[in-house]
Protein backbone atom coordinates (compact mmCIF):
# COMPACT_ATOMS: atom_id res chain seq x y z
CA UNK A 1 0.00 0.00 0.00
CA UNK A 2 2.83 2.34 0.82
CA UNK A 3 4.47 1.56 -2.50
CA UNK A 4 1.30 2.42 -4.44
CA UNK A 5 1.04 5.71 -2.59
CA UNK A 6 4.59 6.69 -3.53
CA UNK A 7 3.97 5.87 -7.20
CA UNK A 8 0.78 8.02 -7.21
CA UNK A 9 2.60 10.94 -5.58
CA UNK A 10 5.37 10.73 -8.13
CA UNK A 11 2.90 10.77 -11.04
CA UNK A 12 1.10 13.73 -9.48
CA UNK A 13 4.32 15.70 -9.10
CA UNK A 14 5.17 14.94 -12.70
CA UNK A 15 1.83 16.34 -13.87
CA UNK A 16 2.20 19.51 -11.82
CA UNK A 17 5.54 20.59 -13.12
CA UNK A 18 4.90 19.85 -16.77
CA UNK A 19 4.30 22.87 -19.23
CA UNK A 20 1.19 23.14 -21.52
CA UNK A 21 1.47 24.36 -25.13
CA UNK A 22 -1.05 27.04 -26.64
CA UNK A 23 -3.59 25.85 -29.24
CA UNK A 24 -3.36 27.32 -32.74
CA UNK A 25 -6.30 27.85 -35.15
CA UNK A 26 -6.43 28.74 -38.84
CA UNK A 27 -9.48 30.44 -40.42
CA UNK A 28 -9.74 30.90 -44.18
CA UNK A 29 -10.95 34.23 -45.60
CA UNK A 30 -14.47 34.31 -47.22
CA UNK A 31 -14.74 34.04 -50.94
CA UNK A 32 -15.49 37.19 -52.96
CA UNK A 33 -19.07 38.47 -53.06
CA UNK A 34 -20.12 36.38 -50.11
CA UNK A 35 -21.67 39.64 -48.69
CA UNK A 36 -23.55 42.32 -50.64
CA UNK A 37 -21.61 45.42 -51.74
CA UNK A 38 -22.48 48.72 -49.91
CA UNK A 39 -25.07 50.94 -51.68
CA UNK A 40 -25.02 54.17 -49.56
CA UNK A 41 -22.51 56.92 -50.10
CA UNK A 42 -21.76 56.91 -46.38
CA UNK A 43 -21.91 60.71 -46.02
CA UNK A 44 -22.56 61.88 -42.46
CA UNK A 45 -23.89 65.40 -41.84
CA UNK A 46 -23.27 67.01 -38.49
CA UNK A 47 -24.65 70.15 -36.89
CA UNK A 48 -22.11 72.91 -36.56
CA UNK A 49 -23.35 73.70 -33.04
CA UNK A 50 -24.71 71.48 -30.30
CA UNK A 51 -26.96 74.28 -29.03
CA UNK A 52 -29.72 73.70 -31.62
CA UNK A 53 -33.47 73.44 -31.07
CA UNK A 54 -34.44 70.05 -32.51
CA UNK A 55 -37.97 70.03 -31.05
CA UNK A 56 -41.31 70.34 -32.84
CA UNK A 57 -41.00 74.13 -32.73
CA UNK A 58 -38.50 73.98 -35.61
CA UNK A 59 -39.91 70.95 -37.45
CA UNK A 60 -39.90 71.29 -41.24
CA UNK A 61 -42.10 69.81 -43.95
CA UNK A 62 -39.70 67.97 -46.27
CA UNK A 63 -39.28 69.37 -49.78
CA UNK A 64 -40.62 67.44 -52.74
CA UNK A 65 -38.80 64.30 -53.84
CA UNK A 66 -36.17 65.04 -56.44
CA UNK A 67 -36.18 68.82 -55.94
CA UNK A 68 -32.96 70.81 -55.77
CA UNK A 69 -33.08 71.07 -51.97
CA UNK A 70 -34.41 67.59 -51.17
CA UNK A 71 -31.02 66.38 -49.95
CA UNK A 72 -29.97 69.53 -48.06
CA UNK A 73 -30.18 69.57 -44.26
CA UNK A 74 -32.59 72.10 -42.78
CA UNK A 75 -34.54 72.61 -46.02
CA UNK A 76 -38.33 72.62 -46.27
CA UNK A 77 -41.29 74.70 -45.06
CA UNK A 78 -41.83 75.20 -41.29
CA UNK A 79 -44.49 72.87 -39.88
CA UNK A 80 -45.61 75.34 -37.17
CA UNK A 81 -44.42 78.80 -38.22
CA UNK A 82 -46.05 80.54 -35.26
CA UNK A 83 -43.90 78.43 -32.86
CA UNK A 84 -40.58 79.36 -34.43
CA UNK A 85 -38.17 81.20 -32.15
CA UNK A 86 -38.92 84.90 -32.55
CA UNK A 87 -42.39 84.41 -34.07
CA UNK A 88 -43.94 86.43 -31.22
CA UNK A 89 -41.88 89.38 -32.42
CA UNK A 90 -43.17 89.01 -35.95
CA UNK A 91 -40.50 86.68 -37.33
CA UNK A 92 -41.08 83.92 -39.83
CA UNK A 93 -39.01 82.10 -42.40
CA UNK A 94 -39.55 84.35 -45.35
CA UNK A 95 -38.25 82.35 -48.28
CA UNK A 96 -36.88 78.96 -49.24
CA UNK A 97 -35.43 78.71 -52.73
CA UNK A 98 -36.43 75.49 -54.45
CA UNK A 99 -34.68 76.19 -57.75
CA UNK A 100 -31.13 76.00 -56.37
CA UNK A 101 -29.13 74.40 -53.61
CA UNK A 102 -29.08 77.60 -51.54
CA UNK A 103 -31.48 78.09 -48.65
CA UNK A 104 -32.20 81.70 -47.57
CA UNK A 105 -33.30 82.73 -44.07
CA UNK A 106 -34.20 86.23 -42.84
CA UNK A 107 -31.82 88.01 -40.55
CA UNK A 108 -32.59 89.54 -37.19
CA UNK A 109 -31.71 93.15 -36.45
CA UNK A 110 -30.84 93.01 -32.73
CA UNK A 111 -31.22 96.78 -32.38
CA UNK A 112 -34.66 97.02 -34.01
CA UNK A 113 -36.08 93.78 -32.54
CA UNK A 114 -37.89 92.77 -35.73
CA UNK A 115 -37.30 90.69 -38.85
CA UNK A 116 -35.54 92.63 -41.57
CA UNK A 117 -36.76 90.33 -44.33
CA UNK A 118 -40.26 91.90 -44.39
CA UNK A 119 -41.65 95.41 -44.88
CA UNK A 120 -41.35 97.38 -41.67
CA UNK A 121 -41.65 100.99 -40.55
CA UNK A 122 -40.33 101.70 -37.07
CA UNK A 123 -41.95 104.19 -34.70
CA UNK A 124 -39.79 107.30 -34.42
CA UNK A 125 -40.29 110.45 -32.29
CA UNK A 126 -41.28 112.56 -35.29
CA UNK A 127 -44.31 110.30 -35.95
CA UNK A 128 -46.12 111.33 -32.74
CA UNK A 129 -48.80 114.02 -32.70
CA UNK A 130 -48.97 116.68 -29.98
CA UNK A 131 -51.16 114.58 -27.68
CA UNK A 132 -48.86 111.53 -28.06
CA UNK A 133 -51.04 109.55 -30.46
CA UNK A 134 -49.63 107.97 -33.61
CA UNK A 135 -52.67 108.15 -35.87
CA UNK A 136 -56.40 107.60 -36.22
CA UNK A 137 -58.48 104.56 -37.16
CA UNK A 138 -61.89 104.96 -38.77
CA UNK A 139 -64.45 102.22 -39.56
CA UNK A 140 -67.63 103.97 -40.79
CA UNK A 141 -69.68 100.77 -41.04
CA UNK A 142 -69.64 100.35 -37.24
CA UNK A 143 -69.39 104.05 -36.35
CA UNK A 144 -65.82 103.76 -35.05
CA UNK A 145 -63.35 106.66 -35.05
CA UNK A 146 -60.53 106.41 -32.48
CA UNK A 147 -56.94 107.52 -32.04
CA UNK A 148 -54.06 105.04 -32.09
CA UNK A 149 -51.56 105.06 -29.21
CA UNK A 150 -48.26 103.23 -28.78
CA UNK A 151 -48.51 100.05 -26.68
CA UNK A 152 -51.32 97.68 -25.75
CA UNK A 153 -51.56 98.26 -22.01
CA UNK A 154 -54.78 99.27 -20.28
CA UNK A 155 -53.83 102.96 -20.30
CA UNK A 156 -53.52 103.02 -24.10
CA UNK A 157 -56.64 100.91 -24.76
CA UNK A 158 -58.69 103.09 -22.42
CA UNK A 159 -58.08 106.06 -24.74
CA UNK A 160 -58.53 104.28 -28.08
CA UNK A 161 -56.68 101.67 -30.13
CA UNK A 162 -53.24 100.39 -29.14
CA UNK A 163 -50.32 99.65 -31.47
CA UNK A 164 -48.21 96.54 -30.95
CA UNK A 165 -44.80 98.14 -30.43
CA UNK A 166 -42.89 95.29 -32.10
CA UNK A 167 -44.90 95.59 -35.34
CA UNK A 168 -44.73 98.09 -38.19
CA UNK A 169 -46.49 101.44 -37.93
CA UNK A 170 -46.94 101.95 -41.69
CA UNK A 171 -45.48 99.53 -44.25
CA UNK A 172 -46.17 95.81 -43.96
CA UNK A 173 -48.47 94.35 -41.33
CA UNK A 174 -49.75 97.04 -38.94
CA UNK A 175 -51.13 95.35 -35.80
CA UNK A 176 -53.57 97.18 -33.52
CA UNK A 177 -55.47 96.14 -30.38
CA UNK A 178 -58.63 97.30 -28.62
CA UNK A 179 -61.38 96.47 -26.12
CA UNK A 180 -64.82 95.21 -27.16
CA UNK A 181 -66.43 95.28 -23.74
CA UNK A 182 -66.29 97.24 -20.50
CA UNK A 183 -66.13 101.02 -20.20
CA UNK A 184 -63.81 101.62 -23.17
CA UNK A 185 -65.51 99.18 -25.55
CA UNK A 186 -64.55 101.07 -28.71
CA UNK A 187 -64.51 97.84 -30.74
CA UNK A 188 -67.76 96.41 -29.37
CA UNK A 189 -69.24 95.99 -32.87
CA UNK A 190 -66.15 94.67 -34.66
CA UNK A 191 -67.75 91.22 -34.99
CA UNK A 192 -70.43 92.77 -37.24
CA UNK A 193 -67.93 93.79 -39.93
CA UNK A 194 -68.61 92.34 -43.36
CA UNK A 195 -66.30 91.46 -46.19
CA UNK A 196 -65.69 94.57 -48.26
CA UNK A 197 -66.15 97.12 -45.44
CA UNK A 198 -63.63 99.96 -45.55
CA UNK A 199 -61.14 100.75 -42.77
CA UNK A 200 -59.19 104.03 -42.96
CA UNK A 201 -55.85 104.40 -41.17
CA UNK A 202 -54.14 107.81 -40.97
CA UNK A 203 -50.66 108.70 -39.65
CA UNK A 204 -48.13 111.44 -40.37
CA UNK A 205 -46.87 109.20 -43.16
CA UNK A 206 -50.22 109.41 -44.97
CA UNK A 207 -53.66 107.83 -45.19
CA UNK A 208 -54.48 104.29 -46.33
CA UNK A 209 -57.82 102.59 -46.89
CA UNK A 210 -58.06 98.86 -46.23
CA UNK A 211 -60.79 96.47 -47.34
CA UNK A 212 -61.96 93.85 -44.84
CA UNK A 213 -61.16 90.40 -46.15
CA UNK A 214 -62.06 88.29 -43.13
CA UNK A 215 -63.24 88.55 -39.54
CA UNK A 216 -62.70 85.41 -37.51
CA UNK A 217 -62.39 84.19 -33.94
CA UNK A 218 -59.24 82.23 -33.16
CA UNK A 219 -57.53 80.82 -30.09
CA UNK A 220 -55.73 83.27 -27.84
CA UNK A 221 -52.55 81.25 -28.39
CA UNK A 222 -52.62 81.85 -32.15
CA UNK A 223 -50.41 84.88 -32.79
CA UNK A 224 -49.78 84.19 -36.48
CA UNK A 225 -51.86 87.23 -37.42
CA UNK A 226 -49.27 89.57 -35.91
CA UNK A 227 -46.37 88.23 -38.00
CA UNK A 228 -44.45 90.52 -40.35
CA UNK A 229 -45.51 90.72 -43.99
CA UNK A 230 -44.30 92.26 -47.24
CA UNK A 231 -47.94 93.09 -48.03
CA UNK A 232 -49.46 96.27 -46.65
CA UNK A 233 -52.22 94.94 -44.40
CA UNK A 234 -53.93 95.75 -41.11
CA UNK A 235 -54.62 93.32 -38.26
CA UNK A 236 -56.93 94.30 -35.39
CA UNK A 237 -57.06 92.13 -32.26
CA UNK A 238 -59.69 92.32 -29.56
CA UNK A 239 -60.83 90.28 -26.56
CA UNK A 240 -63.76 87.90 -26.99
CA UNK A 241 -65.71 86.23 -24.17
CA UNK A 242 -63.42 85.26 -21.27
CA UNK A 243 -60.29 84.46 -23.22
CA UNK A 244 -58.17 86.55 -25.53
CA UNK A 245 -58.79 86.02 -29.22
CA UNK A 246 -57.52 87.55 -32.42
CA UNK A 247 -59.64 88.96 -35.21
CA UNK A 248 -57.25 88.69 -38.10
CA UNK A 249 -57.37 89.58 -41.77
CA UNK A 250 -55.99 87.16 -44.34
CA UNK A 251 -53.96 85.28 -41.74
CA UNK A 252 -54.27 81.86 -43.40
CA UNK A 253 -54.32 80.74 -47.03
CA UNK A 254 -57.75 80.19 -48.53
CA UNK A 255 -59.01 76.62 -48.90
CA UNK A 256 -61.31 77.53 -51.81
CA UNK A 257 -61.20 80.35 -54.34
CA UNK A 258 -63.03 83.64 -53.74
CA UNK A 259 -65.71 83.07 -56.42
CA UNK A 260 -66.72 79.69 -54.96
CA UNK A 261 -66.77 81.15 -51.45
CA UNK A 262 -69.07 84.02 -52.45
CA UNK A 263 -71.47 81.72 -54.31
CA UNK A 264 -71.70 79.40 -51.30
CA UNK A 265 -72.31 82.37 -49.00
CA UNK A 266 -75.10 83.60 -51.27
CA UNK A 267 -76.78 80.18 -51.17
CA UNK A 268 -76.48 80.00 -47.37
CA UNK A 269 -77.93 83.50 -47.00
CA UNK A 270 -80.84 82.62 -49.28
CA UNK A 271 -81.52 79.47 -47.28
CA UNK A 272 -81.34 81.39 -44.00
CA UNK A 273 -83.86 83.95 -45.26
CA UNK A 274 -86.28 81.21 -46.25
CA UNK A 275 -85.85 79.53 -42.88
CA UNK A 276 -86.37 82.81 -41.04
CA UNK A 277 -89.48 83.59 -43.07
CA UNK A 278 -90.86 80.12 -42.34
CA UNK A 279 -90.25 80.45 -38.61
CA UNK A 280 -91.43 84.04 -38.20
CA UNK A 281 -94.19 84.27 -35.66
CA UNK A 282 -97.07 86.54 -36.57
CA UNK A 283 -98.15 89.08 -33.91
CA UNK A 284 -101.70 87.79 -34.44
CA UNK A 285 -100.76 84.26 -33.37
CA UNK A 286 -102.71 83.03 -30.30
CA UNK A 287 -104.51 86.39 -30.06
CA UNK A 288 -107.47 85.78 -32.37
CA UNK A 289 -110.25 83.67 -30.83
CA UNK A 290 -113.61 82.68 -32.24
CA UNK A 291 -116.52 84.57 -30.67
CA UNK A 292 -118.84 81.64 -31.42
CA UNK A 293 -116.96 78.54 -30.17
CA UNK A 294 -113.96 80.06 -28.38
CA UNK A 295 -111.37 78.24 -30.48
CA UNK A 296 -108.06 79.96 -31.25
CA UNK A 297 -107.66 80.92 -34.91
CA UNK A 298 -104.86 79.50 -37.04
CA UNK A 299 -103.00 81.06 -39.96
CA UNK A 300 -103.38 79.78 -43.52
CA UNK A 301 -101.22 80.81 -46.46
CA UNK A 302 -101.79 79.91 -50.10
CA UNK A 303 -99.05 79.30 -52.67
CA UNK A 304 -99.50 82.77 -54.11
CA UNK A 305 -98.99 84.37 -50.68
CA UNK A 306 -102.63 85.10 -49.79
CA UNK A 307 -102.90 84.87 -45.97
CA UNK A 308 -106.09 84.25 -43.98
CA UNK A 309 -107.01 83.36 -40.38
CA UNK A 310 -109.61 80.70 -39.70
CA UNK A 311 -111.37 79.13 -36.72
CA UNK A 312 -109.93 75.65 -36.14
CA UNK A 313 -113.39 74.21 -35.58
CA UNK A 314 -114.68 75.68 -38.85
CA UNK A 315 -111.55 74.51 -40.65
CA UNK A 316 -112.10 70.91 -39.54
CA UNK A 317 -115.87 70.91 -40.18
CA UNK A 318 -117.57 74.06 -41.43
CA UNK A 319 -120.99 72.98 -40.15
CA UNK A 320 -119.76 73.03 -36.54
CA UNK A 321 -118.93 76.78 -36.56
CA UNK A 322 -120.19 79.48 -38.96
CA UNK A 323 -117.19 81.82 -38.50
CA UNK A 324 -115.14 81.30 -41.65
CA UNK A 325 -111.85 82.65 -42.92
CA UNK A 326 -110.84 86.29 -42.44
CA UNK A 327 -108.10 87.85 -44.61
CA UNK A 328 -105.08 88.99 -42.61
CA UNK A 329 -104.98 92.24 -44.57
CA UNK A 330 -108.51 93.06 -43.34
CA UNK A 331 -107.50 92.52 -39.71
CA UNK A 332 -104.53 94.86 -40.24
CA UNK A 333 -106.78 97.48 -41.85
CA UNK A 334 -109.32 97.20 -38.99
CA UNK A 335 -106.55 97.77 -36.43
CA UNK A 336 -105.42 100.92 -38.29
CA UNK A 337 -108.97 102.30 -38.26
CA UNK A 338 -109.37 101.48 -34.56
CA UNK A 339 -106.05 103.15 -33.72
CA UNK A 340 -106.88 106.34 -35.60
CA UNK A 341 -110.27 106.61 -33.86
CA UNK A 342 -108.69 105.97 -30.47
CA UNK A 343 -105.93 108.49 -31.18
CA UNK A 344 -108.48 111.17 -32.16
CA UNK A 345 -110.75 110.52 -29.16
CA UNK A 346 -108.27 109.62 -26.42
CA UNK A 347 -109.43 112.47 -24.19
CA UNK A 348 -113.05 111.36 -24.53
CA UNK A 349 -112.51 107.61 -24.09
CA UNK A 350 -109.41 107.05 -21.97
CA UNK A 351 -109.22 110.13 -19.75
CA UNK A 352 -112.70 109.71 -18.10
CA UNK A 353 -112.08 106.01 -17.49
CA UNK A 354 -108.75 106.75 -15.80
CA UNK A 355 -110.28 109.51 -13.65
CA UNK A 356 -113.03 107.19 -12.41
CA UNK A 357 -110.50 104.49 -11.55
CA UNK A 358 -108.32 106.99 -9.70
CA UNK A 359 -111.32 108.15 -7.67
CA UNK A 360 -112.17 104.58 -6.73
CA UNK A 361 -108.55 103.88 -5.88
CA UNK A 362 -108.41 106.93 -3.58
CA UNK A 363 -111.53 105.83 -1.72
CA UNK A 364 -110.12 102.35 -1.20
CA UNK A 365 -106.78 103.61 0.08
CA UNK A 366 -107.71 106.60 2.21
CA UNK A 367 -107.86 104.46 5.35
CA UNK A 368 -104.28 103.20 4.86
CA UNK A 369 -101.62 105.69 6.09
CA UNK A 370 -98.86 103.35 4.96
CA UNK A 371 -100.20 103.65 1.42
CA UNK A 372 -99.07 107.29 1.22
CA UNK A 373 -95.49 106.36 2.11
CA UNK A 374 -95.46 103.56 -0.47
CA UNK A 375 -96.89 105.83 -3.18
CA UNK A 376 -94.27 108.46 -2.36
CA UNK A 377 -91.49 105.84 -2.64
CA UNK A 378 -92.91 104.64 -5.96
CA UNK A 379 -92.97 108.21 -7.28
CA UNK A 380 -89.36 108.80 -6.20
CA UNK A 381 -88.14 105.56 -7.78
CA UNK A 382 -89.97 106.35 -11.01
CA UNK A 383 -88.42 109.82 -11.14
CA UNK A 384 -84.94 108.37 -10.52
CA UNK A 385 -85.47 105.90 -13.35
CA UNK A 386 -86.39 108.74 -15.69
CA UNK A 387 -83.27 110.73 -14.74
CA UNK A 388 -80.96 107.76 -15.28
CA UNK A 389 -82.50 107.10 -18.70
CA UNK A 390 -81.95 110.76 -19.64
CA UNK A 391 -78.27 110.68 -18.54
CA UNK A 392 -77.67 107.47 -20.49
CA UNK A 393 -79.34 108.88 -23.61
CA UNK A 394 -77.02 111.90 -23.47
CA UNK A 395 -73.94 109.68 -23.11
CA UNK A 396 -73.18 110.88 -19.58
CA UNK A 397 -73.53 107.51 -17.86
CA UNK A 398 -71.77 104.20 -18.47
CA UNK A 399 -73.97 101.45 -19.94
CA UNK A 400 -73.06 98.84 -17.30
CA UNK A 401 -73.66 101.22 -14.40
CA UNK A 402 -76.96 102.33 -15.96
CA UNK A 403 -78.16 98.73 -16.44
CA UNK A 404 -77.27 97.78 -12.87
CA UNK A 405 -79.06 100.79 -11.40
CA UNK A 406 -82.16 100.32 -13.58
CA UNK A 407 -82.39 96.67 -12.51
CA UNK A 408 -82.23 97.72 -8.86
CA UNK A 409 -84.96 100.33 -9.38
CA UNK A 410 -87.15 97.83 -11.21
CA UNK A 411 -86.81 95.33 -8.37
CA UNK A 412 -87.66 98.06 -5.86
CA UNK A 413 -90.77 99.13 -7.80
CA UNK A 414 -91.95 95.53 -8.02
CA UNK A 415 -91.60 95.16 -4.27
CA UNK A 416 -93.37 98.45 -3.53
CA UNK A 417 -96.26 97.70 -5.86
CA UNK A 418 -96.63 94.28 -4.28
CA UNK A 419 -96.90 95.87 -0.84
CA UNK A 420 -99.41 98.39 -2.20
CA UNK A 421 -101.57 95.63 -3.66
CA UNK A 422 -101.45 93.75 -0.38
CA UNK A 423 -102.60 96.83 1.53
CA UNK A 424 -105.34 97.75 -0.91
CA UNK A 425 -106.54 94.15 -1.27
CA UNK A 426 -107.60 95.06 -4.78
CA UNK A 427 -104.94 93.75 -7.15
CA UNK A 428 -107.21 93.75 -10.22
CA UNK A 429 -107.93 97.47 -9.88
CA UNK A 430 -104.24 98.31 -9.51
CA UNK A 431 -103.32 96.29 -12.59
CA UNK A 432 -106.16 97.79 -14.60
CA UNK A 433 -105.07 101.31 -13.77
CA UNK A 434 -101.45 100.52 -14.71
CA UNK A 435 -102.59 99.00 -18.01
CA UNK A 436 -104.73 102.02 -18.91
CA UNK A 437 -101.91 104.43 -18.00
CA UNK A 438 -99.47 102.52 -20.23
CA UNK A 439 -102.00 102.36 -23.05
CA UNK A 440 -102.64 106.12 -22.73
CA UNK A 441 -98.91 106.81 -23.00
CA UNK A 442 -98.62 104.56 -26.06
CA UNK A 443 -101.52 106.32 -27.79
CA UNK A 444 -100.22 109.82 -26.97
CA UNK A 445 -96.67 109.00 -28.12
CA UNK A 446 -97.81 107.07 -31.19
CA UNK A 447 -97.78 108.46 -34.75
CA UNK A 448 -100.52 110.82 -35.84
CA UNK A 449 -101.00 109.00 -39.14
CA UNK A 450 -100.20 105.32 -39.73
CA UNK A 451 -100.76 103.68 -43.10
CA UNK A 452 -98.84 100.44 -42.50
CA UNK A 453 -99.57 97.82 -39.85
CA UNK A 454 -97.16 98.25 -36.92
CA UNK A 455 -96.45 94.97 -35.12
CA UNK A 456 -94.88 96.57 -32.04
CA UNK A 457 -97.77 98.99 -31.61
CA UNK A 458 -100.26 96.14 -32.01
CA UNK A 459 -98.47 94.07 -29.33
CA UNK A 460 -98.41 96.99 -26.88
CA UNK A 461 -102.14 97.79 -27.26
CA UNK A 462 -104.11 94.65 -28.11
CA UNK A 463 -104.58 91.82 -25.63
CA UNK A 464 -107.01 89.77 -27.71
CA UNK A 465 -109.04 89.86 -30.95
CA UNK A 466 -112.54 88.32 -30.84
CA UNK A 467 -113.92 87.29 -34.22
CA UNK A 468 -117.70 87.61 -33.90
CA UNK A 469 -118.20 86.74 -37.58
CA UNK A 470 -116.44 87.03 -40.92
CA UNK A 471 -117.48 90.67 -41.07
CA UNK A 472 -117.05 91.90 -37.49
CA UNK A 473 -114.23 91.69 -34.91
CA UNK A 474 -113.62 93.22 -31.48
CA UNK A 475 -110.24 94.43 -30.21
CA UNK A 476 -109.83 93.90 -26.47
CA UNK A 477 -107.16 96.35 -25.30
CA UNK A 478 -105.00 96.02 -22.19
CA UNK A 479 -107.04 97.36 -19.28
CA UNK A 480 -110.27 95.74 -20.47
CA UNK A 481 -111.46 98.32 -23.03
CA UNK A 482 -113.10 96.72 -26.11
CA UNK A 483 -113.64 98.39 -29.50
CA UNK A 484 -115.52 96.76 -32.39
CA UNK A 485 -114.68 97.13 -36.10
CA UNK A 486 -116.64 96.15 -39.16
CA UNK A 487 -114.62 94.33 -41.85
CA UNK A 488 -114.97 95.56 -45.40
CA UNK A 489 -114.25 92.25 -47.18
CA UNK A 490 -114.70 88.66 -46.05
CA UNK A 491 -113.13 85.57 -47.62
CA UNK A 492 -115.50 82.73 -48.30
Amino acid sequence: MKFRGLIAAAVLCTLCVGQASALEYTVDAPEDYLFGTPTSEGTVYEQESNNVDRGKNTALIPPGFGTATSYLPGSGEPLTPNLLPGAMSGGLISSVKTDSSEVSYPTVDSTADHWTGASFTAVTPNLYYNDDHLGTLSIPSIGLNVKVYQGTDSAALRKGAGHFSETSIWDGNVCLAGHNRGVANHFGKIHTLKTGNIITYTTKLGTRSYTVRSVSKVLYTDTSGTCASDENCLTITVTADKDSAYYTENSHPAIIDRDTFERVQALLQKKAQKEKKRREKSPLALKIVCGNCGTVFQRRSSQNGYVTWVCRTHDRHAADCPVGRIPEAEIHAAFLRMYHRLKSNADIILAPALRQLNTLDTILRQNHPQMLAINRAIAEATEESHKISTLRANGLLDADICAARMNAISAKLTQLRGERRRLSENEALDETMDAIRKMTDVIKNGPEQMNIFDEDLFDSLVEKVIAESQTRIRFRLYGGLELAEQLEVAAR
